[in-house]
């Protein structure tokens, strides 16, 4: 095992059983966390990402569950001689309400929610909230946690800290309510943040504040981070991996330079291209993305992104329509899932000429690819 690696989420499925039918909100999700890195996870809304990061805390709510996959956190932990070895955590073995899952959470992985409005208690005060936190994974007096509160406070960047603890969330601006839900998911200092959306709702100059401090305290702790975004200006910023997921799955997973660089996805392409650019023109259209996300009980067959992608292969064969791809490497640390750089397995070649194969298009994109599985 490679000790670098300290979260693996493999073939991730979580479901929602409604009335209606099943919703596959993660289908099939893989990807890993690199200790002291920061992964970013992109993609539309209703792509799956806030739900798999739910998946890694067993937090989903009813009637969602994870049907299948695994997700390994590997932890160092104290042997017998007083050193360190890794211990590897299999979070679904356990029970979202076991007692190892309650003493997992918060102290070896922690997340920052989307709405720190919503995920405050309205009738409690900031300080007790963040000092619970602390008090249910180390077993303190109430005036040591307290301290350690805020002092914790002092860190995030919350002026007058003891002022603040007795104060409620109403009384705390957006950005004082997002540092507050930070204090509070790191003081258990936890091997991996989870943070969901931490810029929503916030007006840019303070955008760049929490960045900059979710950066700070990532070398201070030396922590890893997934930053759930659909602000690519945020991943070009933070980031070191980026998965971009697509329908519940990941379609395509490269450092940040090389995807910001050499997108290989059409997807991912048609979310570079849909980024404003400083040097276009006056009144220029920005790029779009054809179509919508597909609705979640009308999921197309194949490519997930057939019916909305330009590059799509049309053929006697409708690899595209027909044939699922999978996450395969195209480079050195560069998967993608994309029949323009792997062919299916299974498929009588020697039957159809090269022209009936490809379109022209497709065929000069896969010339134009050195690294194209042949």
């Amino acid at each position: 095992m490679n000790e670098d690696i300290l979260l693996e989420v493999k073939n991730l499925r979580t479901y929602f059983y409604l009335d209606e039918g099943v919703v596959k909100a993660v289908d099939g999700a893989s990807f890993s966390v690199q200790r002291g890195k920061t992964l970013a996870v992109v993609g539309e809304s209703g792509c799956g990402k806030s739900i798999t990061a739910r998946s890694i805390l067993q937090i989903v709510s009813r009637p969602g569950k994870i049907v299948d996959g695994e997700i390994l956190f590997h932890r160092y932990t104290s042997d017998a001689s007083g050193g360190s070895r890794v211990e590897t955590f299999n979070i679904t073995d356990h029970k979202p309400n076991s007692p190892e899952m309650r003493m997992f959470r918060g102290k070896d992985v922690a997340m920052i929610f989307q709405e720190p409005m919503a995920s405050l208690s309205p009738v409690h005060t900031i300080g007790n909230q963040v000092m619970e936190n602390f008090r249910h994974h180390f077993k303190t007096s109430k005036q040591e946690a307290r301290e350690v509160t805020i002092e914790m406070l002092r860190k995030v960047g919350i002026a007058k800290p003891e002022e603040r603890f007795d104060t409620y969330p109403h009384q705390l601006s957006g950005g004082m309510r997002q540092r507050a839900m930070i204090a509070m998911a790191l003081i258990c200092q936890p091997s991996l943040l989870i943070a969901d959306e931490p810029t929503t709702a916030l007006d840019v100059t303070t955008q760049a504040q929490i960045l900059e401090l979710m950066t700070q305290l990532q070398k201070e702790l030396d922590m890893a981070i997934v930053v759930i975004t659909h602000d690519l200006g945020v991943v070009a910023e933070i980031a070191d991996d980026v998965a971009v997921m697509y329908l519940g799955e990941v379609v395509e997973r490269a450092p940040v330079d090389e995807l910001f660089h050499n997108p290989k996805h059409p997807y991912t392409q048609g979310l570079m291209s849909s980024i404003p650019k400083i040097e276009g023109q006056t009144r220029e259209r920005l790029e779009t993305i054809p179509g919508s996300v597909p609705h979640p009980y009308n999921r197309p067959t194949g490519c997930r992104f057939n019916p909305r992608c330009r590059a799509r292969i049309e053929n006697k064969l409708a690899i595209c329509k027909h044939h699922e791809p999978q996450l395969l490497p195209v480079s050195n640390e560069h998967e993608v899932r994309c029949w323009l750089y792997h062919k299916p397995t299974g498929v009588d070649y020697q039957a159809i000429s090269n022209a009936e194969l490809l379109p022209d298009e497709a065929a000069a994109s896969i010339a134009a690819t050195s690294n194209v599985t042949k």
